[in-house]
């Protein structure tokens, strides 16, 4: 994937995975390493988000995913 093509793969993936998604780039000249960090935030993000500890709550403002 071109590094340009970022901006439209994460708009995809977040209107079809029906989910907001907040990415602040806050510094970083060198694009390959910009998206690494980006896809690598966004992967931290999603496993926290369906963890499953155990209790049987939903980690959700929703009580949904």
């Amino acid at each position: 994937m071109k590094t340009e093509m970022l901006y439209d793969f994460l708009y995809a993936f977040a209107v079809h995975g029906g989910m907001n998604l907040h990415i602040a780039n806050l510094y970083g000249s060198n694009s390959h390493h910009i998206v690494e960090s980006v896809f690598k935030a966004l992967g931290h993000a999603l496993r926290e988000a369906v963890y499953d500890d155990g209790s049987g709550v939903i980690l959700s403002t929703k009580g949904v995913l």
